[in-house]
């Protein structure tokens, strides 16, 4: 008896999706698919990621202080917020 299958949804902006379709296009590689289902074994097998995913100490931090409550910036508007960030 065949395997039961299951599939995923994603959605990604479309530019994402053209820039990485190209990508693989160029090094010959089948498509997306074939590069999630990679993706899938690999993390079934080793039972890690086939990247690193880090954070520094100043964005652990941050989560840290955000999760606490601590120096959150409230704002009337998301103006106001850019109108800060491009202030800072």
């Amino acid at each position: 008896m065949a395997a039961r299958k299951s599939t995923y949804k994603i959605e990604v902006e479309s530019s994402l999706k053209k820039e990485v379709d190209e990508v693989l296009k160029a090094l010959n590689y089948p498509g997306a698919a074939t590069a999630i289902y990679s993706l899938l074994l690999f993390i079934r097998d080793h039972k890690d990621l086939p990247i690193e995913l880090k954070y520094n100490k100043d964005t652990l931090e941050t989560f840290e202080k955000t999760d606490r409550g601590e120096e959150l910036h409230p704002y009337k508007s998301v103006d106001e917020m850019f109108d800060d960030i491009e202030n800072w």
